[in-house]
């Protein structure tokens, strides 16, 4: 597996895309000062997979499946303001 980051998330209490394309078997995110979410295009401050502040969180695909993984285009996070995100794609 190859760790590619892209650049700090920084919070506008909106929902962003990860990538408009590429593909990932893992994802590597670390919210700072409060918890962000993760999850489709309709994540938002009450839905998603929470991202707790200061606590690192893995998110990936089957280790059975090796062609198993993210569509990056369809990945999401929401990001209040005041808080930063930080992100990290395992392909």
């Amino acid at each position: 597996m190859t760790l590619r980051t892209i650049a700090d998330i920084a919070g506008a209490n909106t929902t962003v895309q990860i990538a408009t394309s590429g593909r990932a078997r893992k994802l590597f995110f670390t919210s700072v000062t409060a918890a962000s979410r993760f999850g489709d295009i309709n994540t938002g401050a009450a839905r998603g997979v929470s991202l707790p502040a200061g606590i690192p969180v893995t998110i990936g695909a089957s280790d059975a499946d090796i062609a198993d993984g993210f569509q990056l285009s369809e990945c999401y996070v929401y990001v209040p303001s005041g808080t930063t995100l930080t992100v990290a794609i395992g392909v």
